[in-house]
């Protein structure tokens, strides 16, 4: 897991493939083999580890939602929503899977978008009194607001997130490269990865730009 949030995917794996030769069963390594293979883009064997891991620990939300989210880099939207659903009827205020949901009705133009972005961000909005915000929870906070067209929200949100000095695999899951694709906003613009060094050194020239 370490190595993972260090974004040092391929070593993640081998650690990973080492957890599932002493148990085949582990449900827990898969989905996190999965999601290692997923950020190298290695989709298909993403998706053999997380149908196995939905397989072992079906009454679990973290690999449904690992898996809605392959599905939708995949295209398929259908089985995203059909992962993301049963993950919110399992666990109805995962931040996550809210988010997720949210990014595949967007895909489909679907107005039910709103209702899950709202959730987000009543979810993970943080209290007053909070000093050390988590950086997956202030990173779901800028994806929703960006998503939602909220520039001035997202901008906020982006200072805050880089300002918890986030480790690379987290800054990697919250801003993808070319093989995990995130949508702009409705208004045509987006996170610019272009000045940052390739979830979870030298963040702070991250930006909101205007797409092309």
């Amino acid at each position: 897991m370490t190595r993972a949030m260090l974004d040092r995917q391929d070593e993640a794996v081998a650690d990973y493939d080492a957890a599932i030769g002493l148990d085949p069963d582990d449900g827990w390594a898969l989905g996190h083999r999965g999601m290692s293979h997923r950020m190298s883009g290695r989709y298909e064997q993403a998706l053999a580890d997380l149908d196995r891991a939905v397989e072992i620990t079906p009454d679990d939300s973290w690999p449904l939602t690992s898996r809605g989210l392959l599905h939708r880099l995949l295209g398929h939207h259908d089985a995203a929503l059909a992962d993301l659903t049963r993950a919110l009827t399992l666990e109805p205020d995962n931040a996550w899977s809210h988010y997720e949901s949210a990014v595949v009705l967007h895909a489909l133009r679907n107005p039910d978008r709103d209702g899950h972005l709202t959730r987000v961000v009543e979810l993970l909005t943080p209290e007053a009194a909070e000093e050390t915000p988590d950086p997956a929870d202030v990173g779901n906070l800028l994806l929703a607001h960006c998503l939602w067209d909220r520039r001035e929200a997202a901008e906020r949100h982006l200072a805050r997130f880089l300002g918890t000095s986030p480790p690379p695999g987290q800054l990697h899951e919250l801003l993808p490269g070319p093989a995990q694709s995130a949508p702009a906003g409705p208004g045509g613009w987006a996170l610019d990865l272009g000045v940052l060094p390739h979830r979870r050194g030298g963040p702070r020239g991250a930006r909101l730009a205007t797409s092309s």
